[in-house]
């Protein structure tokens, strides 16, 4: 009896282990891509080695850090596209904060995959041409403070 209480101890200590030590590789992935793949003058703690969830600037996870909700980068010098498939790949997020940067060329079409967006700030960056005609994927929208940008979007189609 008392081996097989120390066993089920074992067990129990490993798998709350397992649970608070889970994060959402995917979007961890998803993110690594993003970052390597575009320019930006601010160094970022985003290290594969570290907890997306715990450690990582601009990022906040869900309760059971199972996903990322919120990526909050405002005015981290980020320069040029946003990387396709990269921030789209999200499934999760909920808030996407990249207002004031240098984002430029054509809006992301792959964000339209966010379908659980509720807040989209991308004001004051430099997109071109035409928006995306269907924002209707955005259900849960609440909050696009992205009126500059889209204006621009408007005056140059």
């Amino acid at each position: 009896m008392g081996i097989k209480l120390i066993f089920e101890a074992i067990f129990l200590f490993g798998s709350l282990y397992l649970l608070t030590s889970a994060e959402p590789i995917e979007d961890k992935n998803a993110l690594l891509d993003f970052i390597n793949n575009i320019s930006h003058s601010r160094n970022l703690n985003w290290d594969e080695r570290t907890s997306i969830c715990n450690n990582w600037t601009g990022v906040t996870c869900n309760h059971d850090n199972s996903s990322v909700i919120a990526v909050r980068l405002p005015g981290n010098g980020f320069r040029g596209r946003i990387p396709l498939n990269t921030l789209g790949r999200l499934s999760a997020l909920q808030i996407l904060s990249m207002r004031s940067n240098v984002f430029s060329g054509p809006f992301p079409t792959d964000l339209l995959e966010l379908r659980n967006l509720t807040g989209l700030y991308l004001q004051f960056n430099n997109f071109q041409g035409p928006l995306p005609w269907d924002f209707s994927v955005w259900k849960n929208l609440h909050s696009s403070n992205s009126t500059p940008t889209f204006s621009i979007f408007i005056l140059m189609t």
